[in-house]
């Protein structure tokens, strides 16, 4: 009926009045209904029916006014949250509560509570949800692992107020800046934030040390790594990666071995390589996990080992560091020698290479490497033979081959490894040839270097004088000839000559040569007692011959040797020449008294000697003219111990003359002729020069004799 009645009557109006009540001027809406008839045409008995519906239809249609009203000035409701730590460790949790409060005197519906976490906080799980007066009985959307939730809630009473809480958890560190929203059939609410902060726990301890500061190469030592967890609350996700330096791998077996937590864990390590990741079980509060394993140098070196330690619920780590120096053993010594110092071109001898291992471990490794220099080849066959671990080495020894590489065996501590092979000179020179050994756990060695002379055979050198004996201060010629007996050049030819005292070369020389020697370097000059004389190269089979005039300065047997060199032969024999310088016969004389007085006659004695030593003498003669107050005595008394001299002595003459005389090397000889005094005086005797056939002429010799006959007068008379 009061539908039909609204329907009938078509108009409530609406509309506020401003009260005169309201001190600051503000004005509220009262509803004022003004209905406006349709009754035109309606009888009066009806009119009074009319207006008493009309009155039910005003205090309707006021009262559904009334409410609208109300309605549309409800207020929204009123959101408050908070965390229940300001800060929380990673991992662990707090609590987060939310408030809702309806601040309107009459219900409101449709509330719902929007929150939104930001990255790394999440609903714990479980999620410890509890929940007060319209939060009881509104739908839950709250799920543990969830990053968001939208809650909704029943109807709330005029004036009520919602609270829940939910466990949350920070999976990342950081500031966790949280905004929930509400919203109603109101509209919209008040957005609440609250922050939190995650935390990480203090980051593990780690700590690492090798088993010794030092290794040998190839051997081993441990390595200890040692982890602890300063806190007061387990740590999670604790791992351990540890890359290790070049040259530095974990030993086969790895000898692991483990404490602690560490028992526990994940073992990724395996033997030969170079890096692991190991993770450990949750650490307790304060635990410690310790492990060991060994680890093998490969290269030298100091090895810095850096290892790190993270943990998912810490702050970083420091990472351990610890060092390791790899040490190389004492490298191996190497010898070697040739069978002999020099041979022919084309011909052979031995090369004997020895290594030997100082070191109180084995040597591993070991390779010797030797490129033989250009003109030396090993031989065909090789002669190949081996003592010590060279007899199972890998021989890399190839007959015409130039150069060999050779892998020992491993060499014990101390151990000795000879062996030899024949090589052959194809070309000639010196050959220095230099092997080297290498060990894979020593430091480098020293090479070894032996030199080879691949010689052709020498060349010939004769020489001559021109004379067997020639007179001091005169000359002769010196020959010397030189000839290549080999079917290949000589090079480097050099003739030395150093003469012997009392033989130079003569001014002028009179230097002649044929063949290689015109093109030479002469070294000869007049006055010198040497030379040196470098010939053009020799060809095959050729001859150099020159000439050089000597003289002989001084008396003797000058026996004078010459030597001759090439750079690619053999020692040559040297030649050798003797020449004798002869000196003329010596003569001296004496009266066998200087004073003839009482005895007017007297002996006179000549002495001829030869002072050559290894010549006769032949045809020595002199002649001896007295002075005016000598005379050859009657008799004479001739006497002559010289072989074949012919002595002419006439009595009461006054020339003495000797010829013909035969006298030995280094003989000496007499003639003894008697002489008479025939006048006063000092007589001064003075012979010619004394001569010989081969030997040149010597100087005359002189005497005095003293002749008193006066003395022999007056004694006579007195």
């Amino acid at each position: 009926m009061i539908m039909f009645l609204l329907a009938r009557y078509s108009v409530c109006d609406f509309y506020a009045r401003p009260s005169k009540g309201n001190a600051d001027g503000s004005a509220t809406r009262q509803p004022s209904i003004e209905f406006t008839r349709r009754t035109e045409g309606v009888s009066s008995s009806r009119e009074d029916k009319l207006k008493r519906t009309h009155f039910a239809l005003l205090v309707a249609c006021a009262t559904v006014l009334t409410t609208a009203e109300s309605a549309l000035a409800q207020a929204t409701p009123v959101l408050t949250k908070s965390f229940g730590a300001p800060n929380i460790i990673i991992t662990l949790g707090t609590t987060l509560t939310l408030s809702v409060t309806n601040p309107n005197s009459i219900p409101l519906s449709g509330v719902v509570i929007n929150d939104t976490m930001p990255a790394g906080l999440v609903i714990a799980t479980p999620d410890g949800f509890s929940a007060t007066g319209p939060c009881v009985a509104g739908i839950n959307g709250i799920f543990g692992g969830s990053g968001a939730f939208s809650y909704s809630l029943a109807p709330m009473a005029a004036g009520a107020t919602c609270t829940f809480t939910v466990n949350v958890t920070g999976t990342t560190a950081g500031v966790k800046n949280n905004t929930a929203t509400v919203a109603s059939d109101a509209g919209p609410g008040n957005s609440a934030t609250a922050s939190l902060a995650v935390l990480l726990l203090d980051p593990p301890a780690l700590t690492k040390s090798f088993g010794a500061p030092n290794i040998i190469i190839t051997l081993g030592t441990t390595l200890t790594l040692s982890v602890t967890n300063p806190n007061s609350i387990p740590l999670s996700g604790v791992v351990i990666n540890d890359t290790m330096p070049a040259g530095l791998v974990i030993a086969t077996p790895d000898g692991f071995s483990a404490t602690g937590p560490c028992v526990a864990g994940i073992n990724g390590i395996f033997g030969g390589s170079g890096a692991f990741s190991y993770a450990l079980a949750p650490m307790a509060a304060g635990a410690t996990c310790t492990f060991t394993v060994n680890v093998t140098g490969t290269t030298a070196g100091i090895k810095a080992n850096t290892a790190t330690v993270t943990a998912t619920n810490a702050s970083p780590a420091n990472p351990a560091t610890a060092s390791l120096t790899v040490l190389l053993l004492d490298p191996p010594v190497l010898t070697k020698s040739f069978g002999t110092p020099n041979i022919p071109i084309n011909t052979s001898t031995s090369l004997t290479l020895s290594v030997t291992n100082p070191d109180s471990i084995p040597l591993s490794g070991v390779v010797i490497h030797d490129t033989m220099p250009a003109g030396l080849v090993i031989a065909t066959p090789d002669g190949f033979s081996a003592t010590g671990p060279c007899v199972a080495g890998i021989n890399g020894i190839f007959g015409g081959s130039g150069a060999f590489s050779y892998a020992l065996a491993p060499m014990a501590a101390g151990a000795t490894c000879t062996f030899t092979v024949n090589v052959t000179g194809t070309t000639a020179g010196i050959k220095a040839n230099t092997a080297t050994v290498t060990a894979t756990n020593a430091s480098p060695a020293n090479p070894a270097t032996a030199s080879l002379a691949v010689v052709l055979d020498p060349p010939v050198l004769t020489k001559s004088f021109g004379a067997p004996n020639i007179l001091i201060n005169t000359s002769t010629s010196l020959t010397l000839s030189v000839t290549n007996p080999n079917s290949i050049p000589l090079l480097g030819v050099v003739i030395h000559d150093t003469m012997p005292a009392g033989l130079v070369i003569a001014t002028p020389d009179g230097f002649s040569a044929t063949g290689p020697c015109v093109a030479g370097i002469n070294g000869i000059f007049g006055g010198s007692g040497a030379f040196t004389y470098a010939l053009a190269p020799l060809p095959a089979g050729a001859n150099c011959t020159f000439s050089v005039n000597v003289t002989g300065t001084t008396g003797g047997v000058k026996n004078n040797t010459a030597t001759v060199i090439a750079t690619d032969s053999t020692p040559a024999a040297p030649a050798t020449a003797s020449l004798t310088v002869l000196l003329p016969p010596t003569l001296s004389k004496t009266f066998a008294d200087p004073v003839l007085s009482f005895n007017p006659t007297t002996n006179l004695v000549f002495t001829i000697g030869n002072p050559n030593a290894s010549v006769t003498l032949t045809g020595v003669a002199f002649t001896d003219a007295l002075p005016s107050g000598l005379v050859i005595s009657t008799p004479n008394g001739v006497t002559a111990t010289c072989a074949g001299a012919t002595i002419a002595a006439v009595p009461g003459g006054s020339l003495i003359d000797v010829s013909g005389g035969v006298l030995a090397g280094g003989a000496s000889c007499t003639v003894s002729v008697n002489v008479t005094g025939i006048a006063d005086g000092t007589q001064v005797n003075t012979t010619g020069p004394i001569t010989s056939s081969n030997g040149g002429t010597g100087t005359p010799a002189t005497a005095t004799v003293s002749v008193r006959k006066y003395i022999l007068y007056l004694w006579f008379f007195s």
